[in-house]
């Protein structure tokens, strides 16, 4: 979804980049093939990660818990996943992500942190967060 929305970041002067668990070269090849128009950063470590105090899930919230709550839901993710980068060798398919908008001085101006797998804000979100924001 931000790639879609690429441009509306840029209009605002913002740099968007993405962080993944792979290593550099791994993520570079991912975003290639992604068609990425933003940097796709490795932390094989996970040092952001816990930077940003982003959690881990368990496996009841993420096989069990979305089957109860709405499996039509949960059988379309499923058929839809891309596991490619649950491949990777410093893959951690429990690790949950989030979302950061850091002003110019790297001071963190909004974080997301996601609850779930499938938990991040929607994009529209994201855009007015930076409109309130002066970064």
């Amino acid at each position: 979804e931000v790639q879609e929305h690429h441009a509306e970041f840029q209009r605002r002067g913002v740099r968007v980049a993405a962080v993944g668990q792979a290593t550099g070269d791994e993520a570079a090849r991912y975003a290639c093939a992604a068609g990425a128009g933003f940097p796709c950063l490795g932390d094989p470590g996970r040092k952001a990660y816990r930077g940003f105090g982003l959690g881990r899930s368990d496996w009841w919230s993420m096989l069990a818990k979305p089957f109860l709550e709405d499996p039509a839901l949960a059988w379309h993710r499923i058929r839809n996943a891309n596991l490619e980068g649950a491949r990777l060798e410093h893959s951690d398919v429990k690790q949950l992500g989030g979302v950061a908008i850091l002003d110019r001085r790297g001071v963190i101006r909004y974080l997301h942190r996601s609850r779930r797998t499938e938990d991040y804000p929607p994009t529209s979100e994201v855009l007015a967060e930076l409109d309130r924001l002066t970064l």
